[in-house]
């Protein structure tokens, strides 16, 4: 699994999310996000949320959107640009065959 890749011991569960929280609001031990900027309020959102239920707050990781074509994005090029898991499933679906394909 993907997760051995980054490192051999690591503990981690893959659950279905079909919200913006997820498990993070019903699991205390979650201890972790992993956020973009375009999805920082949804983190503060959660935590939030983790607070009503007096659960700690999870530890906020920041990372950089990241493009096949560029290694920086700004506001503008962000929503055409960024590899996305919703890029990612289109285009291994064939949906999108290269960048130019404005098929999205």
């Amino acid at each position: 699994m993907w997760g051995n890749w980054i490192r051999r011991g690591i503990k981690y569960e893959v659950v279905p999310i079909y919200d913006i929280y997820g498990p993070t609001v019903t699991d205390p031990d979650i201890e972790a996000l992993v956020v973009s900027r375009e999805t920082i309020s949804n983190a503060h959102s959660i935590n939030e949320e983790r607070r009503k239920h007096s659960f700690k707050p999870l530890e906020m990781a920041i990372i950089e959107v990241i493009s096949s074509d560029n290694s920086s994005l700004d506001e503008a090029q962000l929503k055409n640009l960024k590899i996305s898991s919703t890029f990612i499933r289109k285009y291994l679906s064939g949906q999108i065959i290269d960048r130019s394909d404005k098929r999205t």
